[in-house]
């Protein structure tokens, strides 16, 4: 059964640009090949890579804007995430499944991450929002 990446409200942010850059992930995503497609693959990693750079940076933003006190482990975070891409970058992957489990790491690593870690920061927004209300 292939893997789909399905967008649900409950991954929104409540930020309509990182909303749409994490649409946007789903969307990369679900380009991957699962059958090895070494062409196909390196620039579908090339792709995931070259957002996540930009999305991070998006989002570090906002959160400095807002005043995250979580910012820096955060961006920890984002810092591993681009290693572990970089090193997929760097070395192709090899064997009659490798393009399917980087496709399900993808796929974790972006529920997780949202789901997690981004809702932090979310449930900071929300609470200052509530404090000024």
């Amino acid at each position: 059964m292939p893997l789909m990446f399905l967008w649900d409200e409950s991954y929104s942010v409540d930020n309509a640009e990182l909303d749409a850059q994490h649409r946007r992930m789903f969307e990369f995503a679900n380009m991957l090949p699962e059958t090895m497609d070494k062409a196909a693959l390196q620039r579908g990693i090339l792709a995931i890579a070259k957002h996540a750079r930009l999305h991070f940076e998006t989002e570090e933003r906002v959160m400095k804007e807002m005043g995250y006190p979580g910012l820096d482990g955060h961006r920890e975070t984002h810092n591993h995430l681009i290693t572990r891409l970089n090193e997929y970058c760097e070395q192709p992957l090899e064997g009659e499944d490798a393009a399917y489990w980087f496709k399900k790491m993808v796929f974790d690593w972006v529920i997780d991450h949202i789901m997690h870690c981004d809702m932090g920061y979310v449930r900071f927004l929300r609470e200052q929002r509530d404090k000024a209300a």
